[in-house]
């Protein structure tokens, strides 16, 4: 699974995170460009329309009619059904990230379906909430006024701000206690005066407040279902089109940030990163042209990049392939723990079933091991598997001796099955880091820890993982070539996560310096498709062990939180290394977590403070200010039997 750590902050696809083109077009303000000024249709050298003064768009505003159909012209908008004169017109309006971006005297940023575009600030623009302020969307801080900060324990980004009574917080807002801090909630008193997705409610609450709306979030109830075709978000009942460009034909209808498949517009709910519908699927044949049905679950496009050890590492562990889906092996006796990673050569999916062995070993890993079930979905060529993943005796989590002979069944349509497998005789107490500085700013290779922030960070990350009795031992630092560097210091692309962490280098020829964690410390991240500001990415859960050079071989974090202090990344890269060797959160959003006996769990970890676990390390989000180190003795076990820690 590719596992996202954020500072308690989401946001919806479409919110703001637009391309650099797009960024570009509305900085420079083109002439002609969806929202620039006009007098008539002539002068919009995109669109059709040109909406006028008497239409309540001083100056004019260049646009496109009927883009529900079309889907607008121009990258840097969005399609929108508003109301104009009494009148709903489906029109694109310029996306924007702050007022200031709209580049116009009269205009705003505010949020229309969650998403922030530019509108005159007197008349139309006056329905809708303005960006910046409390209540509204954000991915960043930087996109919330004054000194409000940007918290995700609602639905895609909420501008926010500590405090401990209602005058700490700005006009049209109010101070609620969310277990043992308090946050600004903006002011309401009807449905009408929240954003989409958000209703206005006193639920657990000392005053009404808008808050993310129970159940399923259906933007446009005439929309389509999830999974089909569509070319602008106006199209899908769930406010979202993956398109074409981003690599799913013909558009792809889709909900976010789902808890179940009831929260879904007609499709079923997958962890593909976050929560995110998908069209359900039994067999290829149930999925239109151009898409497959992965795992037998959901509709996938078909060209998705797969990811198979065939890089670095040839050597030093031995790759064995057998004829079928399932394989077997024999391990030492002895064996207190051990990894093994099935893939296939033809890039088909594969998905491990069941585990067969000695003693009466006969794990369900579709039920009983459900945890390991999200490698599949992301990786979908190799599926990593770690056991013991759990401390639980009923699982398997206290046997000592793993020794003997195994099947390992799995799904999959490809003819022969390849794998390896590292065993530990004994548990491990040292990890070794690969670190690569790729356009880190005021950081380099040639005495990094001067930096007291680096320095601060790998401090953090040896104290959580000393509770758990491991040493973080040899770190090495590396660089890219300036021209990687300049492509990836800035992810805005999913794919780039995997093509980024192919870029890591064998660290030596032997098995003990193949045994080491790759973490590519970039500037920051900004890609749509993933709902959050995010911190880190742990492309598996475990990942790819002892092989570099290959897609999903390393983790991937931000350093854009390493400006204000390095204790806050040290915690994530601990969090992220964490699920790289085999943890899961402790809590997940809609319900469940960890298999571990002696993690407390929250059923709602949006709740924060609230939560029981909220200062593990293995929480699912950062809060800002709150120490989370805490490593139980059940995570700690786990950890010492994964492949990595020596």
């Amino acid at each position: 699974m590719l596992q996202v750590r954020r500072i308690w902050r989401r946001a919806l696809k479409g919110l703001v995170p637009l391309s650099a083109l797009a960024l570009l077009a509305i900085a420079t303000g083109c002439i002609g460009s969806t929202g620039q000024p006009c007098t008539s249709a002539v002068d919009c050298l995109t669109g059709d329309t040109c909406l006028t003064d008497e239409e309540g768009f001083p100056g004019g505003y260049c646009t496109t009619e009927f883009c529900d159909d079309t889907g607008c012209p121009d990258i840097s908008s969005e399609c929108f059904r508003i109301t104009i004169d009494g009148s709903n017109r489906n029109i694109c309006l310029a996306n924007c990230t702050a007022s200031g971006d709209c580049l116009r005297e009269g205009y705003g940023c505010f949020e229309v379906d969650s998403s922030p575009v530019c509108l005159p600030e007197e008349g139309i623009g006056e329905n809708y909430p303005q960006s910046g302020t409390v209540g509204a969307a954000c991915t960043n801080d930087g996109q919330c006024g004054g000194d409000l900060e940007c918290l995700t324990h609602l639905d895609g980004g909420y501008c926010s701000a500590l405090c401990d009574s209602d005058s700490d917080c700005p006009d049209s807002s109010h101070c609620e206690q969310v277990g043992d801090s308090g946050f600004c909630y903006r002011d309401c008193t009807n449905n009408s005066q929240c954003r989409a997705g958000y209703a206005c409610s006193s639920a657990d609450l000392s005053e009404p407040s808008c808050v993310p709306a129970e159940g399923r979030v259906t933007i446009n109830p005439e929309g389509r279902d999830d999974g089909q075709p569509c070319n602008t978000d106006i199209q899908c009942k769930g406010g979202v089109c993956a398109k074409d460009a981003e690599g799913y034909p013909s558009g792809y209808c889709t909900t976010l940030n789902c808890g179940n498949d009831s929260e879904c517009n007609g499709g079923v709910c997958i962890n593909a990163p976050s929560p995110v519908c998908k069209a359900e699927c039994d067999a290829d044949t149930d999925c239109r042209d151009g898409y497959v049905c992965l795992n037998n679950t959901y509709c996938e496009p078909e060209n998705r990049s797969s990811t198979t050890p065939v890089g670095g590492g040839a050597g030093a562990f031995e790759i064995q392939c057998q004829s079928g889906s399932d394989v077997t092996f024999t391990l030492p006796s002895g064996t207190v723990g051990f990894y093994i990673a099935p893939f296939t050569m033809d890039g088909s999916s594969i998905d491990p079933t069941r585990l067969r062995g000695p003693n009466g070993i006969n794990l369900d890993l579709k039920n009983e091991y459900d945890f390991y079930t999200l490698n599949p979905q992301l990786l979908v060529s190799i599926a990593p598997l770690l056991f013991p993943g759990t401390d639980i005796a009923s699982l398997e989590g206290q046997r000592d001796d793993w020794g003997g002979s195994f099947t390992l069944e799995s799904t999959s349509r490809t003819s022969e099955t390849c794998f390896y497998v590292i065993s530990k005789t004994a548990e491990g107490d040292t990890i070794d880091v690969n670190f690569y500085l790729v356009g880190v700013p005021g950081v380099n290779t040639s005495n990094p820890t001067s930096n007291s922030n680096i320095a601060t960070m790998l401090q953090t990350m040896r104290t959580i993982y000393g509770k758990a009795n491991i040493n973080v031992g040899e770190v090495r630092w590396k660089t890219l070539s300036d021209a990687n560097t300049s492509r990836y210091k800035v992810i805005r692309d999913f794919s780039d996560v995997f093509r980024l962490v192919a870029l890591s280098e064998d660290p030596g020829p032997t098995p003990d310096e193949r045994l080491s964690v790759n973490v590519f410390l970039i500037d920051e991240f900004d890609i749509p498709e993933i709902s959050g500001t995010l911190l880190g990415i742990s492309p598996g859960l475990p990942g790819i062990s002892g092989f570099h050079g290959t897609e999903g071989a390393g983790l991937i974090f931000s350093s854009i939180n390493l400006r204000d202090g390095g204790e806050d990344l040290g915690q994530t890269m601990a969090h992220e290394i964490g699920h790289f060797l085999g943890l899961r959160h402790t809590s997940e959003h809609g319900g469940g977590g960890d298999p571990i006996s002696d993690t407390q769990e929250c059923s709602d970890p949006e709740r924060s403070t609230a939560c029981p676990d909220h200062r593990n390390f293995m929480f699912p989000f950062s809060i800002p200010g709150v120490n989370q180190e805490q490593v139980s003795s059940g995570q700690g076990r786990v950890l010492r039997r994964s492949a990595l820690v020596k």
